[in-house]
């Protein structure tokens, strides 16, 4: 399955969508559903997370995809032209193009996940990730996820840029992007045991942090599916996709206040 056509297809849902049904239904449907909804359209910090996964997965594909645009003024005549040929030479070619930035970035993180003996271990030996599909055991829901590796010992990789690899900020960001729910879908969809998170970060010295979730947190993350799962099929079923409760609740002032 291609990239757009994973994006794309809804006979299933993905973690993302998941995370949408978290916040409420009409908050799925509006991204995923609505008719009039925008194409997919993958955003800046995708395409360069896309294209540093390729050049440590796939080095070789990654020279023949990504081609370095030099350093051009485009607002002279001869700079658009120079870039306008360059962009005409890499679309008839099927290939991409990346700012000299970009790509002198991607190869020195490439170089340092290399020299990290962990990273390496864990990106030289197994197989690119294709999209799976798989039935939620407790409720029949169809997920699909994109893994980025596999290793050989049965290793799912997970790898990202960051602008803080820290083992605080990771956890800042497993509970706000809900890394527990990827690593339990990814693990069950699989079934392999480990998943591991490699973040990068894409600024001089290129620190690196290796992050596996924990028992407590993957559990927490089967009961947040298992749940998001029932409200989708739910949702489904029915047609309806509401957004927050339609009725009139009692508020309370936060607690801070009381405590004054």
């Amino acid at each position: 399955m291609k990239t757009e056509q994973y994006y794309t297809d809804t006979s299933a849902i993905s973690k993302s969508g998941l995370d949408k049904i978290d916040i409420s239904p009409l908050d799925y449907w509006w991204k995923y559903l609505r008719p009039d909804r925008e194409p997919y359209t993958p955003d800046k910090q995708t395409l360069f997370d896309n294209a540093l996964r390729m050049a440590v997965f796939e080095p070789k594909l990654f020279a023949q995809k990504y081609v370095k645009v030099p350093n051009l003024n485009r607002s002279t005549t001869i700079g658009k032209s120079e870039y306008n040929s360059l962009t005409a030479a890499a679309e008839s070619n099927g290939q991409l193009l990346l700012s000299a930035t970009d790509f002198d970035t991607i190869r020195t993180m490439q170089d340092a996940i290399f020299k990290h003996p962990t990273a390496k271990m864990l990106c030289s030996a197994g197989n690119i990730g294709i999209p799976v599909r798989f039935e939620e055991a407790n409720t029949g829901a169809t997920i699909k996820f994109n893994p980025h590796w596999i290793h050989s010992h049965g290793i799912i990789v997970h790898l990202m840029s960051t602008k803080d690899a820290s083992f605080n900020n990771f956890q800042k960001e497993a509970g706000n992007f809900r890394h527990d729910k990827k690593a339990v879908i990814q693990m069950e969809g699989t079934r392999l045991d480990g998943m591991a998170f490699i973040n990068i970060e894409p600024e001089a010295p290129y620190k690196i942090g290796i992050r596996h979730m924990d028992d407590r947190s993957l559990a927490f993350g089967r009961e947040t599916i298992i749940r998001n799962c029932e409200t989708y099929l739910s949702c489904l079923a029915s047609g309806k996709w509401p957004g927050f409760d339609e009725r009139i609740i009692p508020a309370s002032l936060p607690e801070w206040i009381f405590r004054q």
